[in-house]
Formats: structure tokens, C-alpha cells, sequence
């Protein structure tokens, strides 16, 4: 019998709240943190078991169950503790199950290194080690620290697309290898972040990437991409110099079928896009698809079968995002409807029950998952290839800059202090948005702190035609939730 199979025989040893582990070198308790099943795999030498659970797919789906039950415990006892409905105690066991069920189906179609890579960046360095660098960061400030950052080193980008906010920064600036590492090393050894997001701009055309991909082997970088360079004319070594990485999991951008996608992005966009995709399945690459939702695409993203094609595909994660109305020349009537927004929210979670080797996220709509608005520094933060500090990537205001402070003192600012205080920033989660759901907060917050913009029309979000506009769409939409009895407090199904 070899070791991986020694492995599945130790339910005396994964037991371990009644029994001793066979921990190799004992690591101590975090600050506050309970002798919990996680922090016990991690005492008895969780990192010595990643290759077992890499190579073996059987080791794998028992530690997936045990992890599960675990976290149907924490819910339960939340459940307890916030006198949730059985409805919202339901939907939330079906969703850590509809999670623990796709990672099961998707880990056997990565490559080795790839597989690797997730195992050790986020289910080890990204919940065991930040949980300690989190502890002793509460500790200090009194909230915990991001769980990951958004970071846009450049501008420039080689489309233009409709509805995109990208050109009006200053495409000319851009983060220098140098303070993206800087940036790096104090996410990760004071608030334990293994997990960085990239966008832009396209973030493929920033000079330093591949060496900082390189140089960071215990960080996952995931990137907003328009996969142009990846289906263009070298795009298969590129993608070979992915999978040899491991730790580099693209999403592409694709707004539904090649019309939809074209008519936003450009001719001949749809077509290279397939491409990526084909190459990222054919090195099992773990990539993903985002797709901005908007009246005009809603039935090519949300009716049909787009997300079943995605999965096949090859796609493992899939994000929605809301068209927002940004910049100097926004269209606030691109916004899906109220309708529109909750059938995307219903399909979404007819996805999840399903299991499907997809993990799909909302990022207005999970509200109810994330206790509201997940921007301001409380899940993460956004900065810019200038350097500044904003919000959220849908929030262009800023008062700090990363060449000015760090990044703790950036994220202790009061205004960003006071903005979590704030959350959230409605009781019914399913509005947690301070500019499109709720953007008396959003106004009240900049002119108490006198928050510049950060790009020329970014204050037209807080007054003039444009903000007018996103009030009436935030009053029907909040009449029709009203109206449905759609709220986080209820049942999300009614």
C-alpha cells in the first residue's frame, strides 16, 4: 500500500478533535483561533499531504468531504447565531456544496501544475497561513485585512470597447515591476493575501508580468483579459508558458454569442476568443469567462445556453458583472433592468444546484453571501496603474496613493474606515451597491472626505444627468424586489 493510500486509512488521525495528530512539527494556534478540524490538518502537516492530494483523485474527494462538513458546522452554528430563515439556511448549504462539488469536478481536469498550484496557493497558503497573518493584522488595526487585491498596472489596452472606463485614465502610466513587488511582499507577510487579481487596461501588455508571475510561485494571479494576445498569432507558446507556471488563471472577456460579443468589442474579437479558449482546455489551464451584463445582451449571457458552452468550453469560473455607467460619456441605459437583473441572479443559481465544474460568482447579487458590498478594503481594494487607492473598480475616487503611504496605511484611511463602518449599506443584500443600489452613501462618503475623482468624469456618478438616471434605475429596481419579495431576509426563490 503506498503513502496516498496510508492516507485515506487515517480516520483515526483526521479525527483529530478527539484523538493526537501525527504532526511532524507543531505549529502553534493562531491568535483567537479555535482548535478547529482546518487548524489541525494544518498541525499535523497539511503541506507534506498537497502532493498526495494532487496525485491522487481519491485522497482528494475525501478531504473535499471532510472540508465540506466542516464548513457546513461553521454555517449551522452562523445560522444559529443570526436567527437565519431555513430558506437562506438551505441556499447557503447548497451553495458550499454546489462549491465543494465543482472544485471536485474541476481539479481532475487541470494539469499537474496547475492542480498543484491551487492546492497550495488557495487551499493552503490562502486559508491556512492568512489565517494567521489576518489574526495578528486584526490584531493591530481591528479589522481583519482584504482576502485579495485588485490591481490594474497599466492603463493601455489594445481595443476599445463600448462601455469600457479604461481610456479615460492616462494610458501612459503604469506600476513598475519594482513596486509591484513591493505591493506583493506586504499583502502577502502582513495580511497573509496569496490571491491577486489583475485588470486594466489589459494587463497582458504590461511589460514586467511574466517575470512577476514568475518570481511569485506562492500567488495566484488571475487576470481580466480580452484573450486577444492568447488567440492571436503566438498565443500557443504563451499559453505552453502558462501551463509550465501553473499559477496564472486568466478570464476572458466575452459578452455571449459573436454578435453580442463583436458589437461591444470589435470584428474578429469573438474569433480569437474561442481561440484562447480552445488552448487554455488543450494544456488544462484553470481559466475562466467574465461577462458584463447589459439590457442589449441579456438574453444571449442570460436565456440560451452561453454558461453551458463556457463549460464546455473548458471554463472553470465564471463572473458576472452589471454594466455600470462610468466615464465621461456613459449610457445609464445599458443597465439590465430590474427584471433583467433578477432573472441573471435566478440562472446563475440554477447553475449552482446543478454541480456543475463551474464556480460562478455575481458581484451584485451574491450580495447575500458576502454581507453586502465586498469593496472598500473589507474583501478588497482597487488601485490603479497610477498608484491611487480606489474603493471598488466601479468607484473612481481616491485620496491615497501607493507612492505616497503603504498599502496598511492606504487601507487605514478614515474614509475607507468609515465606509466599512457603513456596511451594509442596505438591509436587504440583494441592493449592496453604494453607486447603483444606494448612491446617497456613495455621495455622503465623498463630500464628507472631499474625494477627488480620479479620471476626468468620474464625479458624474454622485450629480448631474448621469446620477439621476442611476437613482431612478436604483428606485425601480428596489420597487420590484420590494414588489417580488425578493429580499436576503426572506426567501430567495418566492
Amino acid at each position: 500500500m503506498d503513502n496516498s493510500e496510508n492516507v485515506l486509512q487515517m480516520d483515526n488521525v483526521l479525527e483529530m478533535e478527539n484523538k493526537p495528530a501525527p504532526a511532524p512539527t507543531p505549529t502553534p494556534a493562531p491568535v483567537g483561533a479555535s482548535k478547529s478540524f482546518t487548524y489541525n490538518l494544518k498541525k499535523m502537516g497539511i503541506k507534506a499531504l498537497l502532493p498526495y492530494l494532487n496525485r491522487s483523485e481519491r485522497v482528494r474527494n475525501y478531504f473535499l468531504m471532510r472540508v465540506r462538513k466542516t464548513f457546513h458546522k461553521y454555517i449551522l452554528e452562523m445560522a444559529k447565531k443570526e436567527k437565519w430563515t431555513e430558506a437562506f439556511l438551505k441556499q447557503r448549504l447548497m451553495t458550499c456544496d454546489s462549491f465543494s462539488e465543482g472544485i471536485k469536478r474541476i481539479l481532475p481536469q487541470v494539469n499537474d501544475k496547475t492542480r498543484m498550484k491551487l492546492l497550495e496557493n488557495f487551499f493552503y497558503n490562502q486559508t491556512f497561513i492568512r489565517v494567521e497573518k489576518a489574526e495578528a493584522y486584526k490584531q493591530k488595526h481591528g479589522e481583519d485585512p482584504p482576502q485579495f487585491l485588485l490591481l490594474s498596472p497599466t492603463m493601455a489596452c489594445n481595443l476599445r470597447c463600448k462601455g469600457c472606463w479604461a481610456s479615460e485614465y492616462e494610458v501612459n502610466k503604469g506600476l513598475s515591476g519594482d513596486k509591484m513587488r513591493e505591493i506583493l511582499s506586504e499583502a502577502r507577510n502582513e495580511m497573509g493575501i496569496h490571491f491577486i487579481v489583475l485588470t486594466g487596461g489589459e494587463p497582458t501588455s504590461w511589460p514586467p508580468l511574466w517575470d512577476i508571475v514568475e518570481e511569485h510561485p506562492n500567488t495566484i494571479f488571475m487576470p481580466y483579459t480580452n484573450g486577444q494576445v492568447f488567440g492571436g498569432k503566438n498565443g500557443e507558446k504563451m499559453v505552453q508558458k502558462i501551463a509550465e507556471l501553473g499559477n496564472f488563471f486568466p478570464c476572458v472577456s466575452i459578452d455571449g454569442d459573436q454578435k453580442t460579443t463583436d458589437a461591444r468589442r470589435g470584428e474578429g474579437v469573438y474569433e480569437k476568443t474561442k481561440k484562447a479558449m480552445e488552448l487554455f482546455k488543450k494544456y488544462g489551464i484553470f481559466f475562466g469567462f467574465s461577462a458584463t451584463h447589459t439590457r442589449e445582451n441579456h438574453d444571449a449571457l442570460v436565456r440560451g445556453n452561453f454558461i453551458e458552452e463556457m463549460i464546455e468550453r473548458g471554463a472553470k469560473i465564471g463572473w458576472f458583472f452589471h454594466y455600470i455607467p462610468l466615464g465621461d460619456n456613459p449610457d445609464p441605459s445599458l443597465a439590465p433592468t430590474p427584471e433583467q437583473r433578477v432573472e441573471r441572479f435566478r440562472r446563475i443559481e440554477g447553475i449552482r444546484k446543478q454541480k456543475l465544474p463551474l464556480v460562478m460568482y455575481d458581484f451584485w447579487m451574491d450580495g447575500p453571501y458576502t454581507n453586502g458590498c465586498v469593496g472598500w478594503g473589507r474583501k478588497y481594494i482597487h488601485m490603479t496603474a497610477d498608484g491611487d487607492i480606489e474603493p471598488c473598480a466601479f468607484i473612481h475616487f481616491a485620496k491615497d496613493n501607493i507612492h505616497k503611504k503603504s498599502l496598511t496605511e492606504c487601507l487605514n484611511a478614515d474614509w475607507l474606515k468609515e465606509a466599512r463602518s457603513r456596511q451594509p449599506f442596505n438591509h436587504n443584500l440583494f441592493s449592496p451597491c453604494p453607486y447603483i443600489d444606494n448612491s446617497h452613501e456613495l455621495r455622503d462618503i465623498i463630500a464628507k472626505h472631499k474625494i477627488p475623482g480620479t479620471h476626468v468624469g468620474a464625479e458624474n456618478c454622485i450629480h448631474g444627468p448621469i446620477h439621476e438616471a442611476v437613482k431612478q434605475n436604483a428606485q425601480e429596481y428596489n420597487d420590484y424586489l420590494q414588489k417580488i419579495g425578493l429580499t436576503s431576509e426572506g426567501t430567495f426563490h418566492p
